[in-house]
């Protein structure tokens, strides 16, 4: 037996308390001749024309986006790397760390790098936010071991095996005991610049450099952790 619907005059309408009836009682409204005539068209094609014609439609759009982009103020869009995480100083930078983007051109430095083929086996001279476009002077070359260290300062390398697990970038105090058995701080914020091969190179004043060793050979470093 078939439903009745809001047309069949059966079905009484609601009225609210006034008697008129609400604009949204009743009988749908209808389509336009010409979209009801276009409609019937369309889903009288064959499915796969039809596939065809919204493809075409797809990649119109496409080509009158790009070049809306191409004529924008800011110039066509470039390949450009950028950063896809925080990166370190002395980090890394492979494709763990960069991808390529397309930015567009007036808004990317001029000394962005373009290819990761330029990276080699380059890693981060400063602290990288995620969504940094790489420059040139973001590169520290192959060894980052001295390339990010500031005018009076030194790396002093530690072995891996002998501290707790650490990453380039922390922070941390170097302590160690003196002649009676009491701890005493060497050096205060030190950074880890880099951790290559099981050493972990540590940015201290070029000052401090000889007490550390000292304090190595005789008692051993304990280091302590800070906040970042």
């Amino acid at each position: 037996m078939p439903r009745p619907t809001s047309r069949d005059p059966a079905v009484p309408r609601l009225r609210p308390s006034g008697g008129a009836l609400l604009p949204w009682h009743g009988p749908p409204p209808s389509l336009p001749d010409l979209l009801d005539r276009a409609s019937e068209r369309w889903f009288g094609l064959p499915p796969r024309l039809r596939s065809v014609l919204l493809a075409g439609v797809g990649l119109l759009l496409l080509l009158v986006a790009g070049a809306g982009a191409a004529r924008s103020p800011w110039g066509p869009p470039v390949a450009v790397l950028v950063t896809t995480l925080d990166v370190q100083p002395g980090q890394a930078l492979d494709p763990a760390t960069v991808r390529t983007e397309r930015r567009p051109a007036r808004l990317v430095p001029d000394d962005a790098v373009r290819d990761a083929g330029a990276l080699g086996r380059s890693r981060a001279a400063a602290t990288l936010l995620a969504g940094t476009v790489l420059t040139t002077r973001h590169l520290a070359g192959e060894d980052a071991v001295t390339g990010t260290l500031a005018e009076g300062r030194a790396a002093y390398p530690v072995e891996a095996a002998t501290l707790p697990p650490l990453r380039p970038g922390q922070r941390l105090d170097l302590v160690a005991g003196d002649l009676e058995g009491r701890g005493r701080t060497l050096a205060r914020d030190v950074r880890v610049v880099s951790i290559t091969d099981g050493t972990v190179w540590l940015d201290v004043a070029r000052d401090d450099a000889p007490v550390i060793a000292a304090a190595a050979l005789r008692d051993g470093l304990q280091v302590v952790l800070l906040r970042p």
